[in-house]
């Protein structure tokens, strides 16, 4: 009987250690005054556009890497001073030839120079304990520093150069990047393999729209693995831009993203994470200008990797 009794025992605990193994969680961001990390992004697009029959391909390669530091956690919320260590961009385009900015690069050259003066200045970013970027501050100061740091022929061009800032340093921007890069973790535990839904908006030239479905799908111990599946489109198709000085244009685009995040799910913080979209459609060329007397449409497609690291 006692023999019995143990066994029956022992079979108890394994289903209590497995039941364990697969209990839900909740996943979430866990912030401490004082942490410090950076993150090393790497982006790899190409841009393939149909213009009166002939293909062109752009291609694009950035590389950076942000450091964060925790100086604040006030009700659930962190403040996180952000800045950019560096920042690389190489374009290859075949009516442009071969375009590099680089921080680190000759300051002589006025891009390069503009992004030495982003370097190293410090900007804040709000984050709340489930990746909801609440706001940001500060990225106002950054612009102002580079639009003054124009010299030369770029010193003319200081309204182009602000609304280019504006897409890429301004409030919103940021908000948007900073909530692609977080995880947007659900409002209540998940179990293995249930996924959640969210959405959010990248902004750029053209604001995309994200409709996201993620899974946890791998716990061990403290680490985890979270995918993600997404549908993209343009948030505003009606939307006029203007992609040149003078020349507007639509652009309808749609495709999908994946994702894979390997997360520390103590901290809630990623240690690496891949990203893979194509989307593709049509930019409109519209007959705004003289020179374009009726609009003009080009297929056009885009494939982009980004891969994050972690590093303390």
């Amino acid at each position: 009987m006692k023999k019995s009794i143990s066994f029956l025992g022992a079979i108890v605990a394994v289903a209590l250690f497995a039941f364990n193994m697969y209990a839900p969680v909740d996943l979430k961001y866990n912030f401490k005054v004082g942490d410090k990390f950076s993150v090393e992004q790497t982006t790899d697009q190409t841009i393939t556009q149909n213009v009166m029959g002939m293909e062109q391909v752009v291609t694009n390669k950035v590389t950076g890497t942000l450091y964060f530091e925790i100086v604040e956690v006030k009700d659930g919320i962190a403040k996180i001073q952000t800045q950019y260590k560096k920042l690389r961009n190489e374009t290859n385009n075949p009516m442009q030839g071969n375009q590099i900015m680089d921080s680190e690069g000759d300051e002589s050259n006025p891009q390069n120079a503009m992004l030495k003066a982003v370097k190293d200045k410090s900007y804040y970013v709000f984050l709340d304990s489930k990746g909801n970027v609440v706001k940001t501050e500060g990225t106002d100061i950054i612009m102002n520093e580079v639009i003054n740091s124009l010299t030369g022929e770029m010193a003319t061009m200081k309204d182009q150069v602000k609304a280019g800032l504006e897409a890429t340093l301004g409030e919103e921007a940021i908000s948007s990047s900073m909530g692609s890069l977080f995880l947007l973790y659900p409002s209540t535990q998940v179990e293995l393999n249930q996924v959640w839904e969210n959405s959010n908006t990248l902004s750029s030239m053209y604001d995309l729209r994200y409709d996201n479905i993620w899974k946890l799908t791998e716990v061990t111990g403290t680490t985890g693995k979270v995918s993600g599946n997404s549908n993209i489109k343009v948030a505003a198709e009606e939307k006029v831009m203007e992609i040149q000085p003078g020349i507007d244009a639509k652009i309808s685009l749609s495709g999908t993203q994946n994702a894979l995040y390997n997360v520390d799910l103590s901290t809630g913080w990623f240690s690496t994470a891949t990203i893979t979209s194509d989307i593709s459609g049509t930019m409109t060329i519209l007959a705004t200008n003289p020179m374009i007397p009726e609009e003009m449409s080009i297929p056009m497609s885009i494939q982009s990797e980004i891969t994050y690291k972690l590093i303390k």
